[in-house]
């Protein structure tokens, strides 16, 4: 009887402290916990890539990419934008301390100013009419990237490379990406001007085609024609009166059922 006691306290006590243990666990998984980089590398002219230890690029393909940068070697002592990348409930986010007085853009088409300094974004674009979702601050456009302008002129870039839901948060200190999915790489772009930030931009992920001529013409638009008859009339017109006009837009009318 006393050997079986013995047994059942000693069950009691292993399951006392698996309990413990997992509860350790699940707190440590609802706090946020910083996430090292494995690897801090210049990819370019005034260009460095951050990888957090545990990224996975076969997991984690870049949409915004359009090829994957070559590593030309370690960053440099005197870089100063350092991202420091954090995990909560499994997932990732990132946050990068900005110079005082320094004016941020970007994160997409949103309303409101396109000063971004005390803004928040949510990274999840939609079709919203009349700016109905959101009071309009996610629409057509979600971009993971931010641009400073510091006050003497020099500018920098924060491209987070991930194409999961995010929410981008802006202070006049501090830059918050945070994001519902796995761990991602950042790009930090840091030059003399936001002209050259830009142009560091296009490095990474490429520029546009050179449009056909016909874009470049007039181009006729409303909310929508209806019916067919209509559409054939206003072009008519334009050329009866000699109006210049390459392009007729026809929105949602032009579906059968819309």
């Amino acid at each position: 009887m006393s050997i079986h006691n013995d047994v059942s306290n000693s069950n009691m006590v292993n399951l006392k402290i698996v309990g413990v243990l997992g509860m350790l666990c699940f707190t440590g998984w609802l706090s946020a916990h910083n996430v090292k980089m494995e690897k801090e590398v210049i990819v370019g002219d005034g260009i460095a890539k951050f990888v957090p230890k545990g990224f996975n690029l076969s997991q984690m393909p870049s949409f915004a990419l359009k090829a994957e940068p070559q590593e030309k070697g370690m960053l440099p002592s005197n870089w100063q934008l350092y991202p420091i990348m954090e995990k909560k409930k499994g997932h990732a986010s990132a946050y990068l301390d900005v110079p005082q007085g320094t004016s941020l853009y970007g994160g997409g088409e949103v309303t409101g100013p396109l000063l971004r300094n005390g803004q928040s974004i949510k990274l999840w674009n939609t079709d919203s009419g009349a700016y109905s979702v959101d009071n309009g601050k996610r629409l057509y456009q979600s971009h993971p990237w931010v641009m400073g302008v510091r006050p003497d002129g020099t500018s920098f870039g924060i491209l987070f490379d991930t194409p999961y839901k995010a929410k981008l948060t802006t202070t006049d200190e501090r830059i918050n990406f945070e994001t519902e999915g796995e761990l991602f790489r950042i790009f930090v772009i840091d030059r003399e001007s936001p002209q050259a930030v830009i142009k560091g931009l296009a490095e990474l992920i490429g520029t546009m085609p050179m449009v056909p001529r016909w874009a470049l013409g007039y181009q006729q638009c409303r909310f929508s024609y209806t019916p067919a008859s209509r559409v054939i009339e206003v072009a008519d017109t334009f050329r009866i009166k000699r109006i210049p006009c390459d392009v007729i837009w026809m929105d949602i009318d032009y579906m059968d059922g819309y």
